[in-house]
């Protein structure tokens, strides 16, 4: 995604460039004469540094010399937008100024030309020359940044009405649709021209900001990197809403806050709560409800009914076949996808061509021709969706991304990944929806997803071969029987035999699954509690996989849906040592009752061996809640105020596409019983 901010060399400019640099924004920086590039140079191997050890494709930073007096400053800029990025801007960011610290009574007819020169005609120039040269793309971020400073801002002001303008023009122009642009206004920062040029009392503030490292107070200096946040703000795709408005920097995440973020939700499930509630309750500043979707009247009436519980109040429910209706009558940001794995490509599609980005659960989709579909979209709307791979931020699973990153043990050669799922949550996939893999792709394409993300993640790469065996081997008709069973039945619910069955789940006895579904099958015949010894199960329950990467790892996966204990353990062999993870989880049935206790850990160890050393255990950060402490930060950094993540664990759909193509691979070499070549079913973009 390239991007352009003017005054890129040094202070705001060059902290916003890094920023968006980091989320994988490639930079055209400007700056005022051929000496300064050595700084937007310096900014480059900044940035390269910073990518060292990732997958992440390292975005470019260029440097453009372009003086803002000059009468070919526009046609310089939109030039080398040409030349270095095939003339398309996603992001325009306009920092750079004619700043010359001027009181009233201490100006003059030249002073106020290039006021005038430098700060509003060079910049609508530009604009004009990058529109008409087609260059600005669909829904992309236009920011114009001001200061308070007398004279200064007066001249800039003029911008707060052409950004204005701008709004209402590119947001719906055909070539440039869904395009917004807003105006900041900064506050005094402590930028290397405010500490050479401010008023003294300024200064003063800014070096006694800098004695406590930074912090600043609410009415003290800011700091260039506190702007740059906020842009990051206005340009994500939380701010898609945001269009034509006037803020000031300090004041940005309140007012941000107010302007709450609109979500649907799809699919009201058991793991729609997981977003609702939280939406509801932590992030209810941030975001809210707009709508509820579903098959299911009663299901979205107990939806409702937990939150109006949670403060929220209902929300307007829609069947299925409602669902352009839902978009246009309650106009979210945002559609979060909790549905029947294989519908999650009908709505992410629809969503997108209706105008808003996608939150999915994991999986993304169950196979290559929907996997297609989505890539399809993507390119054809440039709407965006994150897959929820809660798994990555499990503080004990970002600490292995962190060791492996750090050279701990070498370059990374084997992985052998052991993952088990007890007779209570591994079971409980052989009940419902999942047992038929038409549905989810099967636990290699449903569970595994998680676990073949987390290797991607770990090693920064993506899979090359698949060869895979599996098979049904605990549950299903033929296995009890084999086991000497013979009563049997369909589901539990008023089945005798189903009372002195362990595996059996009686949903009349939990409250919050009876509501969900038992009290909902008069709808769609919807059974959650069927025999996990029944006929009709089309999954594996035991399941080994091995792949080969690209960058040259292989790994040795196996996945027992029925084992005694809940979590996994995971080897890393290295050129330089091995690195050993166990982790154990706490049993549970999905939606069963309280979520936060849905993985929640038991006990968790990293053991760091290095070649001609001692082992040593791995301190890792406190975690609580469910997925090993992952939800709790997946939730903050979907709903929560913006933050820069070092390790990049938003995941996207190219992400999304890797973990699943692992699994969809394993399905067809268990098929056919040969290795199979990811990319002969689908390849993935770089990031």
């Amino acid at each position: 995604m390239p991007e352009l901010t003017r005054g890129a060399s040094r202070g705001i400019g060059h902290a916003i460039a890094f920023h968006l640099a980091s989320r994988g924004a490639s930079i055209l920086g400007t700056c005022s004469s051929p000496q300064s590039l050595c700084q937007i140079d310096a900014l480059a191997a900044l940035v390269q540094d910073t990518y060292k050890s990732s997958h992440h494709k390292c975005p470019r930073v260029i440097g453009v010399a372009a003086n803002l007096l000059s009468s070919e400053f526009a046609e310089v800029v939109a030039d080398k937008v040409r030349d270095a990025f095939a003339g398309k801007l996603h992001i325009i960011v306009n920092n750079a100024a004619f700043m010359d610290w001027r009181a009233m009574g201490d100006l003059d007819a030249d002073y106020v030309h290039k006021m005038l020169l430098g700060n509003v005609q060079s910049l609508v120039l530009l604009m004009d020359l990058l529109f008409k040269r087609g260059y600005i793309q669909p829904f992309s971020k236009v920011v114009n940044i001001s200061a308070g400073m007398i004279i200064y801002a007066a001249v800039k002001s003029a911008l707060e009405s052409l950004t204005r303008s701008w709004a209402d023009v590119l947001s719906l122009d055909e070539q440039t649709r869904g395009t917004t642009a807003n105006f900041l206004i900064v506050g005094p920062t402590a930028s290397e021209s405010f500490l050479e040029n401010g008023l003294p009392e300024f200064k003063e503030k800014a070096h006694a900001s800098r004695a406590l490292n930074g912090k600043s107070t609410h009415n003290d200096v800011g700091w260039p990197d506190d702007v740059a946040n906020v842009v990051g703000l206005i340009v994500s795709e939380r701010a898609d809403w945001v269009n034509g408005t006037t803020d000031a920097v300090r004041h940005q995440v309140d007012k941000m806050s107010a302007a709450k973020k609109k979500y649907a939700v799809v699919g009201t499930g058991g793991r729609s709560s997981f977003f609702y509630s939280a939406i509801a309750t932590e992030y209810s500043q941030t975001s809210f409800i707009v709508a509820l979707c579903d098959t299911n009247q009663t299901r979205m009436n107990y939806a409702n009914s937990k939150l109006k519980t949670l403060g929220h109040g209902e929300v307007p429910t829609y069947l299925a076949a409602q669902f352009d209706k839902m978009i246009q009558e309650t106009k979210p940001d945002e559609v979060i996808i909790t549905t029947m794995d294989r519908t999650h490509n009908i709505y992410i599609v629809r969503a997108f061509e209706l105008g808003c980005n996608v939150v999915t659960e994991k999986p993304m989709t169950i196979d290559a021709p929907r996997c297609k579909e989505i890539f399809s979209a993507v390119e054809r709307t440039g709407q965006k969706v994150r897959v929820t791979f809660n798994y990555r931020y499990a503080p004990h699973n970002t600490k292995v991304f962190e060791i492996l990153r750090s050279g701990a043990i070498g370059k990374v050669t084997s992985v052998h990944f052991e993952w088990m799922l007890n007779t209570s949550h591994g079971a409980d996939y052989f009940r419902r929806w999942h047992r038929d893999k038409r549905n989810s792709g099967g636990l290699l394409v449903h569970k595994s997803t998680h676990h073949f993300d987390l290797v991607n993640f770990w090693l920064q790469t993506r899979p090359q071969t698949v060869y895979a065996t599996g098979n049904l081997n605990f549950y299903g008709r033929e296995n009890a029987e084999k086991q000497g069973e013979t009563k049997f039945y369909t589901r539990a619910h008023g089945s005798e035999a189903a009372k002195s069955d362990p595996f059996a789940l009686h949903l009349d006895q939990n409250p919050q699954l009876k509501a969900m579904y038992l009290d909902a099958e008069h709808e769609d015949s919807y059974y959650r509690d069927q025999s996990v010894f029944g006929d009709g199960i089309s999954i594996e329950d035991t399941m080994n996989v091995l792949v080969t990467y690209r960058n040259g790892a292989s790994l040795t996966y196996s996945l027992t849906a029925y084992a005694p204990w809940e979590g996994f353990r995971v080897s890393f062999n290295g050129t330089g040592g091995r690195l050993e993870v166990e982790v154990v989880e706490n049993s549970y049935v999905n939606s069963g009752g309280d979520q936060s206790f849905e993985g929640s850990l038991e006990s968790r160890k990293i053991l760091l061996r290095p070649l001609f050393e001692k082992p040593r255990e791995i301190e890792i950060e406190e975690s609580r809640g469910a997925h090993g402490g992952g939800d709790a930060i997946l939730l903050n950094d979907l709903f929560g105020e913006p933050v820069t993540d070092e390790y990049m664990r938003a995941a996207s759909h190219v992400d999304g596409a890797a973990s699943i193509l692992t699994g969809i691979a394993a399905n067809r070499s268990i098929a056919i019983g040969q290795v199979v070549n990811v990319d002969d079913i689908l390849v993935v973009p770089d990031l």
